[in-house]
C-alpha cells in the first residue's frame, strides 16, 4: 500500500467509526498531532502501532494487501476445517 493511501485509509476508517483524533491518540499513547501527521502522510506510524491501529480500525486486510473476499474465503475455509475435525472426533 502506498503511503498516500495509508493516510487516507486511516482517516476514513477513524471517521467511519466516529473516533476523534484525540480519542485515538489517547488510546495509542501518542499526540493528536501524530494522528494528524499519519492521516496527512507526513509520517507513518511505527510498525507495532500500525498493527494495533489496523485492528482497532478494522482495516488489517486493506493495510496488509488482502481483499475482503479473500479474508472471507479464509474464514469459511477455517470453519469447514473445524467442522471436519469435530466430525472426525465424534465419529
Amino acid at each position: 500500500m502506498s503511503q498516500l493511501n495509508l493516510g487516507k485509509l486511516i482517516k476514513q476508517a477513524r471517521i467511519d467509526k466516529n473516533i476523534s483524533q484525540k480519542e485515538l491518540a489517547d488510546e495509542f499513547g501518542v499526540t493528536s498531532s501524530a494522528i494528524s501527521a499519519w492521516e496527512r502522510n507526513k509520517t507513518t506510524p511505527p510498525a507495532y502501532v500500525l498493527i494495533e491501529l489496523a485492528k482497532k480500525l478494522e482495516i488489517v486486510d486493506e493495510i496488509f494487501g488482502r481483499s475482503k473476499t479473500q479474508s472471507r474465503r479464509d474464514e469459511i475455509s477455517d470453519i469447514w476445517d473445524a467442522i471436519k475435525e469435530i466430525r472426525e472426533k465424534v465419529g
